[in-house]
């Protein structure tokens, strides 16, 4: 299971996550960490498709929680490729349905929406995946509210290939 970050956290340790963030082109997630790191959220991601969050240590800490679910890494495969899709839809009070770019405003409105609700599913996931994913949140009845890009944007956008001389 994916470690739950709970409860005040070493301000070094934040630090050194927010500065993973912004090198790895990022810097989206970094208010996740640093309302983690004051005690804001208690919060986890998903390693992979097959990985199960900790809800035991989700439900034991005393703040509002966050599963962070990455399907937008051009690999998507809707909520039908993960293990954990059921447990998590039966344990969230409320979802925030990221599917466009990542901008802190929108992981700002995450932490909102998780002290407003106490347990929230961020899924990041493809505009192509949105509609089955929200399928499956209306069907258990999990509010939910839909990030996607304007126009006709897709998301995520396919990287350029270099191109052989």
């Amino acid at each position: 299971m994916p470690p739950v970050l709970a409860g005040k956290l070493d301000p070094r340790n934040v630090a050194r996550a927010v500065a993973l963030c912004e090198a790895l082109d990022s810097a989206h997630h970094v208010p996740l960490f640093q309302a983690a790191g004051v005690g804001r959220i208690a919060m986890t991601g998903l390693a992979d498709r097959l990985s199960r969050p900790n809800l035991y240590s989700l439900n034991k800490s005393k703040q509002p929680a966050l599963i962070v679910v990455g399907d937008d890494d051009h690999g998507t495969t809707g909520p039908m490729g993960w293990a954990a899709t059921a447990q998590m839809v039966q344990w969230a009070r409320g979802c925030l349905l990221h599917a466009t770019g990542g901008d802190q405003r929108s992981y700002a409105l995450a932490i909102s929406m998780a002290e407003d609700f106490g347990r929230l599913l961020l899924i990041e996931t493809s505009s192509d995946a949105a509609e089955a994913w929200l399928s499956v949140l209306r069907a258990a009845d999990v509010p939910t509210v839909l990030l996607r890009p304007t126009g006709d944007g897709i998301h995520p956008v396919e990287p350029e290939r270099e191109r052989a001389a």
